[in-house]
């Protein structure tokens, strides 16, 4: 009885945090609701060979068109990810950036409609 009590209480919880996550910052209540599971982290980045396998179903070899890809390891209680920030150092002057400035770009969710 109290294994399935803590069964269906924690997957009210994540249900709840699931559904407060995907209309986070509509209102300041729903901000408000998950501010208490928010932190910040700052995650090192590696460059990823375009004829590496991440895992057995993504081969980078099919996504050559998108250019460099870097990846990172998430924090081990990470849950959903709110806000990312991209930094990049520019190598060369190119348009309106100066070589040696870094540059800063905010990365946006990518939902399955967008991703085809």
């Amino acid at each position: 009885m109290l294994d399935d009590f803590n069964y269906f209480i924690n997957k009210a919880i994540q249900q709840y945090i699931n559904k407060r996550y995907n209309i986070y910052d509509i209102s300041q209540q729903t901000t408000d609701d998950i501010r208490v599971l928010k932190a910040t982290a700052i995650l090192d980045v590696v460059k990823t060979p375009y004829n590496e396998k991440i895992n057995d179903s993504v081969n980078w070899n099919d996504f050559m068109f998108m250019g460099a890809t870097y990846t990172a390891e998430l924090p081990q209680d990470y849950y959903h990810l709110l806000n990312c920030m991209c930094f990049y150092k520019v190598n060369n002057t190119y348009s309106c950036w100066d070589k040696g400035k870094i540059a800063r770009a905010k990365a946006t969710r990518l939902t399955a409609d967008a991703w085809s």
